[in-house]
């Protein structure tokens, strides 16, 4: 069994609204059989529960701005998964 570093996401929208929390990027990780890697989270202890990660870090928030001055930002985490 192998340990990987994997970063947890949410995106804010420009709406205000948060997307799902996600594994980030998917595509970086498809060399390795994750079950659904793209699947959307409502928080984030469900997908820590879902892919069993540890040590599950805050990394921050940071937010910007577009040319019409709407906020947008996303959320970060770092976490460690355990591969078979």
């Amino acid at each position: 069994m192998t340990e990987q570093k994997v970063l947890i996401k949410r995106i804010l929208n420009l709406d205000g609204t948060w997307q799902g929390y996600r594994l980030s990027p998917t595509h970086a990780y498809a060399k390795y059989n994750w079950r659904e890697p793209g699947k959307q989270f409502n928080s984030l202890e469900e997908i820590i529960l879902f892919y069993n990660l540890e040590n599950v870090k805050e990394l921050g928030t940071k937010y910007s701005y577009d040319n019409k001055n709407q906020k947008y930002g996303s959320e970060e985490h770092s976490a460690i998964i355990k591969i078979n």
